[in-house]
């Protein structure tokens, strides 16, 4: 039965009072989203998709199970769906999928959700519908590195398993920091099979470049990985990005483990978002933006909520200690540009 934390759910308010979607619709994000729990009752469903009723094949059960009090209306308990899939792009630059959330049964009208925040003051405008029956994966919320990464230390590399709270682990940016939290996550053979997205992505030594990685690094697709180089510092006007490992799949070397019946992931957490050092490539810690708080299993969440209870405010947003660059054509040409003209990642 998985628990998804911190679904982001817009009501019509926050968005300036938007009433419906369409094409060439221009709407304003006002305030912070709704953070709602959503709880499938199907272990073997990875995915939060549209309903039709009658139809047993794409009729999903998940429901909200906490935070459903939306412009002072209780939708808790009720089965939900993303009803309608919309490309919208912000003034920002930023370009994303949104979607009309109702009620499964009576198709009531909740709000909007999307997988990646809003920017607060930003004007979005709808380009396209893009599906009429939308679903995306849990699995897009998850953020670890696997068992066996070696983490580097002051007392010299120590596997990921083996670190403890108050452990020190040496950042790119302060110095020695002390582990605050470590959670562990482990994905076996048949949630696998069901689920390929959760899958971690394997990099192989020395295919960010400058020898990097030291040795053949396995991460979860989502987990972000520091790119430098010449080409990203004329894209994004900044020295270095913290791009996830998914979207590194163009690059020689990297690719999904298939080989892997099962796989362990591991989360790191500092007092803030660090740079750390796995199998010697800079990657990041554990950074508690929507995504990663999503993927949280409850408990895990509620830990991480009693060391930084800031969390749990609305307008919580984490500072990141890199430039994280929006998915879409400029990312996929950052590769592609290092690709061809055969720029390593780390120069």
């Amino acid at each position: 039965m998985p628990t998804i934390n911190n679904i982001l759910v817009y009501s019509p308010a926050d968005l300036g009072g938007l009433v419906s979607l369409s094409t060439g619709t221009t709407f304003t994000v006002e305030s912070a989203p709704n953070l709602v729990q959503v709880t499938d009752p199907d272990s073997q469903d990875t995915l939060f998709q549209d309903g039709v009723p009658g139809d047993v094949n794409v009729d999903p059960e998940q429901f909200i199970s906490s935070g459903g009090v939306i412009d002072g209306q209780d939708f808790t308990g009720l089965n939900i769906n993303p009803e309608i899939q919309f490309e919208i792009t912000g003034s920002n630059g930023q370009t994303l999928q949104i979607f009309t959330l109702t009620t499964t049964n009576g198709g009531q009208a909740i709000g909007y959700t999307t997988s990646v925040p809003l920017e607060i003051g930003v004007t979005y405008t709808v380009n396209s519908i893009t599906s009429g029956t939308p679903a995306f994966p849990y699995a897009d919320f998850v953020l670890c590195f696997s068992v066996g990464t070696e983490i580097q230390t002051p007392s010299g590399e120590i596997a990921v398993e083996n670190l403890n709270e108050g452990d020190l682990v040496i950042t790119m940016d302060n110095g020695s920091q002390a582990v605050l939290w470590v959670g562990r996550k482990k994905v076996g053979r048949s949630e696998l099979r069901v689920n390929p997205k959760l899958r971690p992505i394997r990099i192989k030594a020395g295919a960010l470049g400058s020898g990097l990685p030291v040795k053949d690094l396995l991460v979860s697709p989502q987990h972000r990985v520091l790119i430098c180089s010449t080409i990203s510092e004329r894209m994004y006007d900044t020295d270095s990005v913290l791009v996830p490992a998914n979207k590194l799949l163009s690059i020689d070397g990297v690719e999904p483990a298939n080989d892997l019946s099962e796989v362990e992931y591991f989360h790191i957490l500092f007092d803030d978002h660090q740079i750390i050092f796995s199998n010697g490539a800079p990657t990041e810690s554990l950074y508690l933006g929507a995504h990663a708080l999503s993927a949280m299993s409850s408990e895990a969440f509620n830990e991480i909520a009693m060391l930084f209870p800031e969390i749990l405010e609305p307008n919580f947003e984490p500072k990141p200690a890199r430039f994280l660059p929006q998915t879409g054509k400029k990312m996929k040409n950052l590769l592609a540009r290092h690709k061809k003209n055969a720029v390593p990642l780390l120069q």
